[in-house]
């Protein structure tokens, strides 16, 4: 199975400091993870843009 390369935006790191510490592991592995599975159960289709999707992580 092929594996994708995920790149992070600058703003994520300011993001994170913004949510509760405790779900920012979980939340990293699980994007990490997008890397060799980028359709996860669960995922949906954003509305408006055909390539754009979306996975729920806890509360986030």
């Amino acid at each position: 199975m092929a594996s994708f390369e995920i790149i992070w935006k600058n703003s994520v790191h300011q993001d994170l400091k913004k949510i509760n510490p405790a779900a920012v592991p979980t939340i990293v592995r699980e994007v990490k993870d997008l890397a060799l599975n980028p359709f996860p159960i669960g995922f949906k289709q954003l509305r408006g843009n055909r390539k754009l999707y979306r996975i729920r992580i806890g509360d986030y």
